[in-house]
């Protein structure tokens, strides 16, 4: 059930930098910790530090009208006092990141903030391959200042060099604040995220040269779930769910995933009545029943279980994390 990968990164070195996807969190926001996690956008980890009252994250769609490139972008929001800060990094995997070691680089992105006017960025590697546990100096990008508030603006970090041993990988980090900012509920909101070689940044935003399936396909590389994209993982919903009919009284059925992962998954079921976890629903008896994942690869899983109802309709959907 394994593959070799046979991806590579086309142009720019970040996923999701036109922030299309949040396959875990399509709608509403993400209340945000001073912890950086994931649980919002593909690929994007986030956090706050300071004081921030209701600090969140979302993905905010502007809807139809705006370009594909314009359409998304990963807003923050909350109440700011002095010395705050949010924070939002993406993790980079070995296999991408090698091909950008010791090469001159350069980042762009837009900003779009109330309040937070100075972006400041840096890099690092991970000590051991992809383990970003731990990692190694941290390599400062500047700081920049943000000169027009309540309007887009492009942000450039340039003509800095990828440390020569990121074939273990790259961290790639930014933390907006503004050591006097208090009051009211602020935004931020970044888009147009783009990491390229080469010691200027492009004119115009690079969308990593992909298309849209393309870069749904990187993302899947780390998460996928069996949903529709713009459907809560949580959700009582049958759209995209395994359907099927027990031979017996103990289910086992195999599951291939559209993406291979870059490494095994942890494999999470749930429940299309309830939208609880670690449950299929028998819609025959209106029953939950425990259903686990057998032999996982990086190709798919076999549901296995016991306690079903041989003829009974068994239903599930599922999501599978590979995340760095």
């Amino acid at each position: 059930m394994t593959s070799p990968r046979m991806e590579r990164i086309d142009k720019s070195l970040i996923i999701n930098g036109a922030m299309a996807f949040a396959q875990e969190k399509p709608s509403g926001t993400v209340a945000l910790t001073t912890s950086m996690a994931y649980g919002h956008l593909d690929q994007w980890m986030a956090r706050y530090t300071g004081t921030i009252t209701t600090p969140t994250v979302e993905r905010e769609d502007l809807g139809v009208g705006f370009k594909i490139t314009e359409r998304y972008n990963m807003k923050f929001s909350g109440n700011h006092s002095a010395s705050s800060t949010f924070e939002f990094q993406q993790r980079i995997e070995s296999i991408f990141a090698g091909d950008f070691a010791g090469k001159q680089c350069s980042i762009m992105m837009e900003v779009f903030t109330e309040s937070l006017n100075t972006l400041t960025g840096s890099i690092a590697v991970p000590v051991a391959s992809d383990d970003h546990s731990s990692m190694q100096t941290t390599t400062s990008l500047g700081a920049k200042v943000i000169g027009t508030l309540g309007s887009w603006q492009t942000v450039k970090f340039e003509n800095f060099t990828v440390p020569s041993d990121a074939h273990k990988g790259l961290l790639v980090n930014f933390i907006a604040s503004n050591p006097t900012v208090t009051g009211s509920t602020k935004l931020l909101k970044i888009r147009k995220v783009t990491l390229i070689i080469g010691s200027s940044a492009p004119s115009e935003f690079v969308w990593a040269g992909r298309n849209w399936a393309d870069e749904l396909h990187l993302c899947r590389i780390y998460y996928e779930k069996s949903h529709d994209l713009n459907t809560l993982i949580t959700a009582v919903t049958t759209n995209g769910c395994v359907a099927l009919r027990s031979a017996s009284s103990t289910l086992t059925h195999a599951v291939f995933f559209k993406t291979t992962k870059r490494i095994t998954p942890n494999t999470t079921f749930y429940n299309t009545n309830t939208g609880a976890s670690g449950t299929a629903w028998d819609s025959s008896a209106s029953a939950s029943i425990a259903l686990y994942a057998a032999l996982n690869s990086t190709n798919g899983y076999v549901a296995s279980g016991s306690g079903f109802t041989a003829g009974n309709q068994v239903l599930w959907n599922w999501v599978s994390n590979a995340r760095l």
